[in-house]
């Protein structure tokens, strides 16, 4: 694991790709980390770089960041940490379901499914997809009737106070032996 820093441009255009990406070296970690207050890493964990603080690690790890941009500071794992991770395992893309309350401040995950790849043909077909390849990107709200071919597809009931969305998802799994 390593603790990154992430600058995007600071304006409201669409370029919204990475201008600055730093990664801190093992040696500056606990300085970093008692800067920002942290007890440990956790892989994931991201917060906004104020300007103070971008200026403060700046100082300690002996590089220059720019102020100028939306800063970020995380945890992730090094390219060699990935490397490993992915060693011996194949990316599977699979259909996704998920139900939402539909007319509710809580916007808490209610439903929640994988399409099986025995299942994937009857979906793509009441989604109106020849394959996997048509799933456009993105998640897509789900008609009335969508809900209820892919329900029955599931073999669950539809509940009438969510709105469900579908998408293609990735998982990495391992590689069979």
């Amino acid at each position: 694991m390593l603790i990154a820093i992430a600058g995007f441009p600071a304006d409201s255009s669409k370029d919204d790709s990475v201008k600055l990406r730093i990664n801190v070296k093992p040696e500056f970690e606990r300085t970093v980390m008692d800067l920002m207050g942290w007890k440990h890493l956790e892989i994931g964990h991201w917060e906004p770089l104020i300007s103070i603080r971008a200026q403060q690690i700046s100082a300690v790890i002996n590089e220059t960041i720019s102020t100028d941009l939306n800063l970020s500071i995380g945890v992730r794992f090094s390219d060699e940490e990935v490397a490993e991770r992915h060693r011996n395992t194949v990316e599977v893309i699979f259909l996704s379901i998920s139900g939402f309350y539909s007319d509710s401040w809580d916007d808490s995950l209610q439903y929640e499914g994988d399409i099986t790849q025995e299942l994937e043909p009857g979906v793509l077909a009441s989604m109106g997809w020849a394959s996997m390849q048509h799933v456009p990107p993105g998640e897509h709200i789900l008609t009335t009737d969508q809900v209820k071919a892919v329900m029955k597809i599931l073999g669950d009931p539809v509940r009438r106070d969510l709105v469900y969305y579908i998408g293609a998802c990735v998982k990495r799994v391992p590689l069979p032996s």
